[in-house]
């Protein structure tokens, strides 16, 4: 038993030592401050500690480098400010041009080049991916938005035996599918005015001569409850802040929006945001194909808060109507007839607060249970009065 004492007292005395060296290496690494911003590579931080690691990305966020590899990884730290230099089509053709992408400095722009001469080459895999993940407002967003901008810019610096003017089309529908996407599934949360809530994946789809040929988007988890819940200091999706706000005197009469008028599904909507531009959104649809006929049903998806027996326009001729009283809804469904224009499908009892309800509609709707993706299956959320 002594002898054992002595070991766990020598192993300890050694772990000590091995403490203590090893924070004297820290503090080395540390104690240069004006070189720490030089490391461009995490790999290349030694000792790799959490401290060591962070003082380095806080190093080279002082001065304006917000990009750092971690090996085959990139971080990208946001700015919280713009930066229009970091992200100019000359910069994306820097990249694009130089014999090797990556002994330039960190940047998504790199990885995205990287990538693109992976599928150039016919490397295996052909098919390449991109993951984007991070916190809210880490800038999951933007950083997507500037991938599909430098490819976009790759295709169109190539002349396409196609015709330059498909090759834009093209180009010009990927760009555009942004502002839709953020406008209906998008909201301002508390740590970020435009963050996403849901998921999403982008493939772009390139031919023999990469150019772009189209592109697919799926979208999942997004968040549903958004549109009846929204937490303190938050705000709905931005497509809802965009019709209130943005739509003309004859489009409030069509869809029954009041001027002025106080929404109580919409919170803190006297908050003026960047992404509450209407016309971007109507601008994209259009360049998407979705005409203005198109945009006019899918605006009248739209809320029925602070209306005293308030509808809730699906598509032409349906209501979602309820009553405060007897806290139930139905469904009203057209009839065909002026007399009587709509007739009870299903009555829904709204007593639960903001309780999912399911309903089953009659033979012959059923390609109107999904709304431009905002309501994926025949549930609705009861308003809380």
């Amino acid at each position: 038993m002594p002898k054992q004492e002595n070991g766990q007292r020598e192993d300890s005395l050694i772990h000590n030592d091995l403490s203590e060296s090893f924070e004297e290496e820290v503090r080395a690494f540390l104690g240069d401050e004006e070189k720490l911003h030089l490391f461009d590579d995490l790999t290349k931080v030694n000792p790799v500690t959490t401290r060591t690691v962070l003082k380095c990305l806080q190093a080279r966020y002082r001065v304006n480098l917000f990009y750092t590899n971690a090996g085959c990884s990139l971080v990208a730290l946001n700015p919280f400010q713009p930066f229009s230099c970091l992200y100019s089509p000359e910069l994306m053709r820097e990249y694009h041009v130089a014999l090797c992408p990556q002994d330039l400095k960190p940047h998504i722009f790199a990885v995205a080049e990287q990538t693109y001469r992976n599928v150039q080459k016919q490397m295996d895999p052909v098919n390449q991916s991109i993951i984007v993940s991070g916190e809210s407002g880490a800038g999951k967003t933007w950083t997507s938005r500037c991938l599909m901008k430098f490819y976009a810019s790759v295709a169109a610096s190539v002349v396409s035996p196609k015709g330059s003017e498909t090759v834009e089309r093209i180009e010009r529908r990927v760009l555009d599918s942004n502002p839709v996407m953020e406008a209906f599934g998008n909201a301002c949360t508390l740590r970020n005015s435009n963050s996403s809530r849901f998921g999403k994946y982008i493939q772009l789809q390139l031919d023999r001569f990469h150019h772009l040929t189209g592109a697919s988007i799926q979208t999942f988890l997004l968040e549903k409850t958004r549109v009846a819940y929204q937490a303190p200091n938050e705000r709905n999706f931005h497509i809802f802040y965009q019709i209130t706000k943005g739509a003309t005197a004859e489009e409030r009469l069509e869809w029954n929006l009041p001027e002025g008028a106080e929404y109580r599904w919409l919170p803190n909507s006297e908050r003026n945001l960047d992404e509450d531009c209407f016309e971007v959104t109507r601008g994209a649809m259009f360049h998407l194909g979705i005409g203005r006929a198109t945009q006019s049903n899918i605006f009248k998806v739209r809320h029925p808060a602070g209306t005293a027996g308030g509808c809730w326009e699906c598509v032409p001729g349906w209501d979602w109507c309820w009553d405060k009283s007897l806290s139930q809804a139905e469904l009203l469904l057209p009839t065909g007839q002026p007399s009587a224009p709509h007739q009870a499908a299903q009555r829904l009892d709204l007593s639960q607060k903001c309780a999912p309800l399911n309903f089953s509609l009659p033979s012959g709707t059923a390609e109107h249970t999904e709304v431009w993706g905002l309501f994926a299956s025949c549930r609705i959320l009861a308003p809380a009065f």
